[in-house]
């Protein structure tokens, strides 16, 4: 179980504290907003909706009209469709249509004009009178079946107009007989909107999206109105919706109704601000009363810090510092004796550590020596003279396998021992490099057999190289050489009770025991220049890697030469087999 300091502690209280209410204050609070802006949407959709049937039925009741008045027969015979009229007939008749036309006036709750126009007698009855028209003054604005706003100088506002013909289908302008006029004032929409603005909770307006027209109430303040209408000019409306802008900082919700007997939309802008200002000051009181408690935690906090936390930070940058290899600044406090105490502790450690990395590479200078030693003792420049001086007589004899196979050998020869880069290679890898330094020996001049056993449980272990072939070398120059007979070498492995021995025994001429006696207490000398370098090299090489229960055992074989032991503790380090050479008797 992790074990908490005091600082720690003290810090998890205060947030144990403030996150929960944080949690389930923004919670609340999110959850809060969500309902208000719910309920604001609803709100405001239904009046949009409401606002958008009342104003459609006001506009349709005009188009009805002005479409039902093509069917009247009056109208139709105002059109020329009947005979020659009279003068009294030709009265009557202005006078009856002009009656319908005024009582509709009075009927409707829209201000609104309706002029019935006569194509073929070129007569039109609006208002009260009659009077004649160039029908060439309607081509422009007859359109079918939809609203125009157009400016009229002589009323002083624009004016909304919508047009029934008759023939309801035609070709030509000059097809049609009659043209049914109705139009009403722009005021007759800001009066709406002035109404809707008294109950909506933002500001509304009128918004052409073919046109890019805005139509407002006459009374209120309307603001960013030129960048509303750029924004709407610019989105895609549908028949109705809601979105969120943000104009010159001022966030506002937007919601919007499409009137489809004009074609435009009735926008409803609300600030955001606006909607939340109850919600912002409860924030506020909320937030005020956290800062005075979070404030209260920071002070205790500090002096938490002050008294704990700014010696741990001590320690850590001292740690940092050890990490990267400086062990010599000490650390000092005179804050406690608790943490005076700790740091001579770390004192103590970090001069221990010093000392222990000194050791260490002073043993890593001596290894890489040793290892430096046994290459320069391999790249022999009087063996690859020899064998160099070799292969210039068989050429000359012509023996050209033995050529290639003293070229084949030599260079994986020296490819081994001048490959610096790997320092450890399994012991299969090894006893390849050994096969080939024994063909060579034997293709010189010496004849040796060899018999080895390595077994596939120890093939992967991984050695220092050059540790097995140094030892046959040295049987075979100082004991199988020496006889003048023919030589054999026998080369054994094998691990038992977590201990690997590597035998190299011989046929040579051996050494005596005192002789043996001296050979070992040799081998803990430092590196000199005598017979005995190679063994001690290794011997030395086996300690530094393995440690001190490795190393080498010297003593007499039962064939007469020298037997020299390897060993070691398997410390586990293994790779994958390698299946280099084939156990061969």
């Amino acid at each position: 179980m992790v074990k908490l300091n005091v600082f720690t502690k003290m810090i998890l209280v205060i947030l144990l504290l403030l996150i929960p209410t944080l949690i389930f204050y923004s919670i609340s609070n999110s959850t809060s907003i969500k309902v208000v802006e719910k309920l604001i949407q609803n709100s405001t959709s239904k009046q949009l909706s409401f606002f958008s049937k009342q104003l459609d039925n006001s506009v349709n009741q005009l188009s009805d009209f002005a479409v039902n008045m093509t069917q009247d027969p009056n109208v139709r015979e105002f059109m020329g469709y009947s005979f020659k009229r009279t003068d009294y007939e030709e009265m009557r008749l202005y006078s009856s249509i002009l009656e319908k036309l005024e009582l509709y006036s009075i009927s409707t709750t829209w201000p609104s004009k309706t002029t019935v126009f006569s194509m073929q007698e070129k007569r039109a009855l609006s208002g009260s009178t009659a009077e004649s028209f160039d029908p060439e003054q309607l081509r422009q604005y007859v359109t079918d079946n939809t609203w125009q706003l157009r400016d009229q100088p002589a009323q002083g506002q624009e004016t909304f107009y919508y047009y029934s013909v008759v023939p309801a289908v035609y070709k030509r302008f000059e097809d049609i007989h009659a043209v049914i006029e109705v139009n009403f004032p722009r005021s007759n929409i800001e009066n709406m909107l002035d109404q809707y603005e008294s109950v909506s909770n933002g500001q509304a307006f009128l918004f052409s999206a073919d046109q890019g027209n805005i139509i407002t109430a006459k009374s209120g303040i309307h603001n960013h109105m030129n960048e509303l209408q750029k924004l709407l000019q610019n989105e895609k409306l549908s028949e109705s919706g809601n979105f969120r802008v943000n104009v010159e900082g001022v966030f506002y919700e937007l919601y919007y109704e499409r009137v489809s007997s004009l074609g435009w939309y009735i926008v409803d802008y609300v600030p955001k601000e606006t909607i939340l200002h109850p919600i912002r000051l409860s924030q506020i009181n909320f937030y005020i009363t956290i800062s005075l408690l979070l404030a209260v935690g920071v002070v205790f906090a500090l002096t938490l810090y002050r008294n704990v936390q700014f010696p741990i930070m001590q320690l850590i940058r001292n740690i940092e510092r050890v990490k990267q290899g400086d062990y010599v600044t000490p650390l000092r406090t005179n804050r406690n004796k608790e943490f005076q105490y700790l740091f001579d502790r770390f004192n103590e450690m970090t001069l221990q550590i010093r000392l222990l990395i000194e050791k260490v590479y002073e043993e890593k200078l001596q290894s890489r020596n040793a290892t430096l030693k046994q290459l320069q003792s391999q790249i022999n420049p009087h063996f690859l003279y020899n064998c160099l001086s070799f292969i210039m007589n068989m050429t000359k004899l012509k023996k050209h396998d033995d050529v290639v196979m003293m070229t084949y050998h030599l260079s994986q020869y020296y490819r081994y021992v001048t490959r610096i880069e790997t320092e450890t290679v399994p012991l299969s890898i090894e006893m390849e490099f050994t096969l080939h330094y024994l063909k060579i020996i034997q293709m010189r001049f010496v004849q040796i057999d060899m018999e080895y056993d390595i077994p596939d449980s120890i093939k992967s272990i991984m050695i220092p190289k050059l540790l097995i072939q140094p030892i046959v070398e040295n049987a075979v120059k100082h004991g199988v050489e020496k006889t003048g007979e023919h030589g054999r070498l026998w080369i054994r492995a094998d691990k038992e009770n977590g201990e690997i021995r590597v035998v190299v025994e011989d046929n040579g001429v051996g050494m005596t025991d005192e002789e043996i006696e001296v050979l070992m207490s040799q081998l803990q000398q430092p590196i000199g220049g005598d017979i005995g370098t190679g063994l001690r090299n290794v011997h030395k090489r086996l300690l530094m890697h393995f440690g001190d229960d490795a190393g080498i055992k010297v003593s007499s074989s039962e064939s007469g030469g020298l037997k020299v032991i390897l060993y070691w503790k398997d410390v586990e380090s293994v790779v994958s087999t390698h299946d280099g050479i084939d156990d061969r008797r």
